[in-house]
């Protein structure tokens, strides 16, 4: 799943989409990091909200540092 993101991650920032201060492999270290953030979170809290609606989010918030 990892080199998948980071294939992704690699074409936009060849085409100039994403930000390129770091490598494909950083962006993509730092995005899983995160997600495992949330998915952490979410087990503290015994599942009290939507995982899914809630990475979302996140993640959505998180992706606009790197355009």
């Amino acid at each position: 799943m990892q080199n998948i993101l980071q294939q992704i991650i690699e074409r936009g920032q060849a085409v100039g989409e994403l930000d390129q201060s770091m490598t494909s492999e950083e962006i993509t270290d730092y995005l899983f990091i995160a997600a495992r953030g949330v998915m952490y979170n979410w087990c503290l809290h015994d599942g009290d909200s939507d995982l899914i609606v809630n990475m979302r989010e996140y993640m959505s918030r998180l992706l606009t540092i790197f355009k």
